[in-house]
């Protein structure tokens, strides 16, 4: 029982809903309706700003792409121009250490090492850790061995 009292509206609801003048309520649909419109055009504002901002980050990330897939084929040109000059060289440094080690020439062959490995070096073959300890060590038994 005492839910529908709840839901019951007084008779003294009734007469201020019917005081309010239609003027206020015409009113207050006109501001909500602005303040709607000026929400929804702030809105489209902002989405559009996004819109725009994504294709400005999409342009420049493919530029960014295009950049770096150019240096690699730059780089790629380059190795592929100079592999078989670097290849010869290298070829030509086996056979001089070979015939310095048949001769016991033990200069011969640390000269020779100094100069493949100053080559890996500019190929950016990282290649020279072991042959370095060999050549700057005294010892150059372990290379006629």
């Amino acid at each position: 029982m005492e839910n529908s009292n709840k839901e019951q509206k007084s008779p003294t609801d009734a007469v201020k809903a019917a005081a309010i003048p239609e003027v206020l309520v015409i009113e207050a649909v006109v501001d909500i309706t602005k303040e709607s419109i000026r929400c929804f055009t702030d809105y489209m504002k902002c989405r559009e700003h996004e819109v725009t901002e994504r294709h400005r980050i999409t342009a420049q990330l493919k530029a960014i792409n295009e950049a770096i897939n150019a240096k690699k084929e730059m780089y790629i040109a380059t190795l592929e121009k100079n592999h078989d000059k670097i290849k010869e060289a290298y070829a030509m440094g086996n056979m001089v250490v070979k015939s310095a080690l048949e001769t016991g020439n033990t200069e011969m062959v640390r000269e020779t090492y100094k100069f493949i490995i100053s080559m890996s070096t500019i190929v950016g073959d990282q290649a020279d850790g072991i042959m370095s300890k060999f050549i700057n060590s005294n010892d150059t038994t372990i290379l006629l061995k």
